[in-house]
């Protein structure tokens, strides 16, 4: 429930990050961190989800991080 409450977020604060507001690349890496370590904690979490599932959740959470990483570039280059 919190990764899709979570993921419906951050749709919302893409849109303000892709006007170039500054709050929305804060926002967008902050919850792509936190959606990276719920679906990291989630996939290693022993006996509650299929192997398939727990790649699935690892492979989000690599994106996730990836999303971070270009959101905190994409700030960076835009506050200079």
């Amino acid at each position: 429930m919190i990764v899709a409450c979570l993921g419906l977020l951050l749709a919302a604060r893409l849109r303000s990050a892709l006007r170039g507001q500054r709050r929305g690349f804060v926002a967008v890496a902050v919850i792509a961190v936190v959606l990276a370590l719920a679906n990291l904690v989630e996939a290693l979490l022993p006996g509650l989800f299929t192997p398939w599932m727990r790649v699935e959740m690892a492979l989000i959470a690599v994106l996730m991080v990836v999303l971070a990483v270009a959101a905190r570039r994409d700030l960076r280059s835009w506050t200079r």
